[in-house]
């Protein structure tokens, strides 16, 4: 079966993550995790001067890694790929995507989905979504596309318009941040897989949202 054109192109374009901007910081590396087959990772390891928030960290990136690589078999058309993006990296806060992609010959498409997550370097805990904005169910994201109070990205991170017609079926807990270049002011991203508030020829979608 013939992949749609546009479909492959939201493909490539979210597994790229390029528009997304992204910050080089010391305190993290990248690691690879490859077998010259398909199988082809690359994923962030923190390094903090607190051991234990470090290893919470890593260890909690390992979990996804692992994830990536579920009934991979080499030597087949199986693939899998992992990229990923450093969108904020400070003192208290350290936000990243991955972006994963899967593909094995029982599939017309490469399957994609994309996590963003935002780690307290103070404890190595996940910072749930709500620390950040009160926006936490799919009504209320729907009552917000229509009026234009936030706005929605495809997977070039080109800005497009809500048509209605695609609304997840519950909220995302998924997100994450970025900041300005004054590092005074944040922005929350909602991280929506593809099919979920646009066609999936748009690839991954995001929701521009304030911090509270």
């Amino acid at each position: 079966m013939k992949m749609n054109t546009k479909l492959k192109q939201a493909i490539v374009t979210s597994m790229l993550v390029l528009s997304i901007p992204c910050v080089s910081q010391a305190a993290v590396s990248e690691g690879a995790l490859k077998d010259g087959f398909g199988l082809d990772l690359a994923y962030p390891v923190a390094h903090e001067s607190n051991k234990t928030v470090q290893n919470m960290i890593n260890t909690d990136i390992d979990l996804f890694v692992k994830e990536a690589q579920k009934d991979y078999k080499p030597d087949t058309q199986d693939s899998r790929k992992m990229v990923y993006t450093v969108t904020l990296e400070n003192n208290e806060e350290l936000s990243v995507l991955l972006h994963c992609e899967k593909m094995t010959p029982a599939l017309a498409n490469p399957e994609t989905v994309t996590y963003g997550i935002v780690y307290d370097k103070s404890t190595g805990k996940n910072i749930p979504l709500h620390v950040y904005t009160d926006m936490a169910t799919v009504d209320q994201l729907k009552a917000a596309l229509k009026k234009g109070d936030v706005k929605l990205y495809n997977g070039q991170h080109k800005k497009i318009t809500w048509s209605g017609e695609f609304a997840p079926s519950q909220m995302t807990t998924q997100y994450y941040l970025t900041e300005s270049k004054n590092g005074k002011n944040q922005t929350a991203w909602l991280v929506f897989q593809p099919g979920d508030l646009a066609p999936y020829s748009e690839g991954t979608t995001y929701v521009e949202v304030p911090v509270k």
